[in-house]
C-alpha cells in the first residue's frame, strides 16, 4: 500500500489588533502595545521584559514542523536591547531558560545569533548578519531542510538534526546562515509554541527600544487522522 502523503498548512497571525485570541503574555511583564504597523514590546528597565506567546498550548508537534517566520522591525534599538524570537516549549522570563527552543536573537548592536536547546544540545551560533534598526526584516527557522554538510571535519544531517535559520531586510534577497555546526534539536519529540521577547542586559533603554512584529507564519504538517 503506498505511504500517504502529509497535508502541508500554513498558520498565520497578524498583530494589527488588541488581544489576538492566539497569545497571552505575562501578567509580571511590561503589556505589548498595538499598533497600526504590529505588536510592539519594549521594555526601559533591567529585570523586566515584555512578551507574547501561546500560553503554554504547545500547538506544534516538532516532527510536523516545518519552518516559522517572522515579519518583524527591530525598534530604536539600543545598547541593551535583548530581543528573541522563535519557537519553545514553555515560558520563562529568560527565553534561553525555556526547556526546549529555537531562538534568533538579536542585540542592540544588531548582531544576530542562532540558539537551539533539545535539553541535551545547548547550541549557540553568531550569524554573519546585521539588523538595520527601524527597518523591516524577515527571519525563519527551519526544521525540515534537506541534509546538511558540515566541513571540515563533519558530518551530514538534515530535518531537526540541523536546524536551518536565515534573516533578511524585507523585500531583499533572504539570507541563509553558514552554519558551522548542526544546530541539532534531534533529542526533543514534543510540541512547541510562538514565543517572541524584548528584555534588556542593563540598566535602562530609550522608551521605545524593541521590536514591532507584524506577522508571525508556521507551515507544518497536519497528523493524519
Amino acid at each position: 500500500m503506498p505511504s500517504l502523503s502529509k497535508q502541508l498548512h500554513k498558520a498565520s497571525y497578524d498583530f494589527f489588533k488588541a488581544n489576538n485570541e492566539d497569545f497571552t503574555t505575562d501578567s509580571g511583564a511590561v503589556a505589548p502595545t498595538y499598533t497600526s504597523e504590529g505588536v510592539s514590546l519594549a521594555v526601559t528597565t533591567d529585570s523586566t521584559n515584555s512578551v507574547i506567546y501561546q500560553n503554554d498550548l504547545l500547538f506544534f508537534d516538532i516532527d510536523l514542523v516545518k519552518r516559522v517566520e517572522f515579519l518583524f522591525k527591530p525598534k530604536d534599538l539600543d545598547a541593551d536591547s535583548v530581543i528573541h524570537l522563535g519557537m519553545a516549549s514553555d515560558y520563562n522570563s529568560d527565553p534561553t531558560a525555556t526547556a526546549a527552543h529555537a531562538f534568533l536573537k538579536i542585540l542592540g548592536d544588531g548582531t544576530v545569533t542562532a540558539e537551539t536547546d533539545d535539553g541535551t544540545n545547548d547550541l549557540s551560533e553568531l550569524l554573519e548578519y546585521t539588523v538595520t534598526s527601524n527597518a523591516w526584516h524577515r527571519a525563519s527557522i527551519d526544521f525540515s531542510a534537506g541534509v546538511q554538510s558540515i566541513s571540515p571535519p563533519g558530518s551530514s544531517i538534515g530535518g531537526k538534526g540541523s536546524v536551518q535559520f536565515s534573516i533578511s531586510e524585507s523585500g531583499t534577497n533572504r539570507h541563509a546562515a553558514r552554519m558551522t555546526k548542526h544546530m541539532d534539536m534531534s533529542n526533543y519529540s514534543a510540541g512547541l509554541q510562538i514565543l517572541c521577547n524584548a528584555a534588556l542586559s542593563g540598566s535602562t533603554a530609550s522608551p521605545s527600544a524593541g521590536v514591532i512584529i507584524q506577522r508571525i507564519e508556521v507551515e507544518h504538517e497536519l497528523p493524519n487522522s
